[in-house]
């Protein structure tokens, strides 16, 4: 059994009262004086974001970028935009920094920190160890760390045996054309499945809705849900790190993306309510908003920019979004079903796209 959320319990509530409790000892709003500096001995900054080093590193290249405001309800389209592009400048720096390390010693290039993950937890239900908003970069070496190596391997394993009649799955990694046209198509096909069902949005910035023949940033709601309002982020441009010399009108779109599935969270716009008793209304549309939430992105290897006599494998961005238990709730939203049986998902991904749809022409960016 599940349990029943309180329609009527307001969190933005919760959230505002602990927020005004943490706000006066928060260390990451005073972290000029309370945290640490990376192995770049700087503190990267702009005019809504900042980073610093993770007090609990679980690899070499592990920090921490957050807005200037405290309260995640207060979380605007500026901020979550300073931290995407303090991500690509952290993650430049630090790979470069590792870059000059290695001199002319070409046998040291494959164990370079190649590989930039971002982790995103908000509210203690999501995961996170503070309530002030925050994501975690990580820099990994070889190859992406273990869930994400294994969706990759997944999604190679997948798109060389489905495309066997055009390609030699068994040498796909000797061949780094042949696995980048791999990997392309089968994104492409996943994009187009969803499309078919009516599960996607174009990124917003797109004036036409989204065609077949323009996937170059898409948001569709999974139809593999591993938790609730499953939704990725599709960004297929190999343009992100661009961004350090001013090109980012593609990443913008991007970035709106992930604002706006934030947003759609929090304050999802109510579906014909038309009963006159309100629980029943929150109850049967679009639910309750959603201030806790777990995402990550998978940028590509940075690799892949840096040697030029190297072939580009260009496999997109792509951002993984689940909302997660109100603040208010008593119990876990996972459970041993989830963590050793099976993905255990209650809403119906028709009901996210249309939460979508619904909120993304009324946002403000």
């Amino acid at each position: 059994m599940r349990k029943i959320h309180n329609p009527l319990a307001n969190e933005k509530i919760f959230v505002d009262k602990l927020s005004n409790k943490t706000s006066l000892d928060c260390q990451f709003c005073s972290y000029k004086i309370n945290t640490a500096l990376d192995e770049l001995n700087i503190s990267l900054s702009n005019t809504y974001a900042y980073t610093f080093s993770n007090a609990f590193k679980i690899d070499k290249w592990h920090s921490i970028i957050a807005p200037k405001i405290h309260n995640p309800t207060e979380l605007q389209y500026q901020h979550v935009k300073s931290m995407m592009v303090l991500s690509q400048q952290w993650f430049g720096n630090a790979s470069n920094h590792e870059f000059t390390q290695l001199s002319d010693d070409q046998s040291k290039i494959e164990t370079h920190y190649f590989y930039p993950i971002i982790s995103w937890d908000s509210l203690s239900k999501g995961g996170a160890s503070q309530l002030h908003p925050h994501l975690q970069c990580f820099l990994s070496q070889e190859h992406y760390y273990g869930k994400m190596y294994g969706f990759l391997q997944n999604i190679k394993r997948s798109s060389g045996v489905y495309n066997s009649h055009k390609y030699d799955y068994n040498n796909l990694d000797e061949n780094i054309e042949e696995l980048a046209q791999s990997y392309r198509e089968y994104i492409e096909d996943l994009i187009n499945v969803h499309y078919f069902f009516g599960l996607t949005i174009p990124c917003p910035g797109d004036v036409n809705g989204l065609h077949l023949n323009d996937k170059s940033c898409v948001i569709l709601s999974y139809l593999n849900a591993i938790k609730e309002h499953h939704i990725f982020v599709i960004y297929q441009p190999y343009e992100m790190y661009n961004t350090l010399n001013n090109s980012v009108n593609s990443f913008d779109r991007f970035v709106k993306a992930i604002y706006a599935v934030i947003d759609t969270y929090r304050a999802p716009v109510i579906q014909n309510a038309t009963n006159k008793n309100p629980s029943l209304n929150a109850s049967t549309t679009s639910s309750h908003p959603k201030y806790a939430f777990s995402g990550s992105i998978m940028y590509p290897p940075i690799k892949y920019r840096l040697f030029k006599d190297r072939k580009i494998l260009d496999f997109p961005t792509i951002a993984h979004f689940v909302s997660r238990a109100p603040y208010f709730d008593d119990v876990s939203d996972f459970s041993a079903i989830e963590l050793f049986v099976i993905n255990n998902v209650v809403h119906d991904p028709y009901t996210t796209i249309k939460d979508l749809k619904s909120k993304i022409p009324l946002i403000k960016f």
